[in-house]
């Protein structure tokens, strides 16, 4: 394969940027969740909170738990081993979906336990 063009590189840096602002934006949701899962605390923004992190996880498992700006950054010149389609560190990159999806499981897992505690 060629070496990447200089405009492949513009693209893999706005890629890069792009999908590092999308990361930050879910961990924070997935952070959220846990939040008001400890705290009791709801309301707007934890729907809002919920749904991206339920857009994310839908978006994960239709392309076979694979981040389909992965395969874009691939393209245009990224290492699939190096995780270099983030602008992150790469153990944190190879190990997001372990701490936000155990992360995430623990907030909704204390969010229903809250709900269920209401009901009774």
């Amino acid at each position: 394969m060629d070496a990447p063009h200089r405009s492949d590189s513009h693209k893999l840096f706005a890629i890069r940027a792009f999908h590092t602002l999308i990361y930050i934006i879910l961990a924070c949701s997935v952070l959220f969740i846990l939040y008001c899962g400890v705290t009791g605390l709801s309301g707007a923004i934890l729907g809002i909170a919920l749904g991206l992190t339920l857009a994310e996880c839908a978006i994960f498992v239709g392309f076979g738990f694979k981040c389909p700006l992965s395969a874009i950054a691939l393209k245009y010149g990224a290492e699939e081993q190096n995780f270099s389609d983030l602008f992150l560190p790469r153990w944190l990159a190879h190990y997001t979906p372990a701490i936000f999806g155990t992360l995430l499981v623990v907030g909704l897992a204390l969010i229903a336990l809250r709900f269920l505690q209401t009901l009774g």
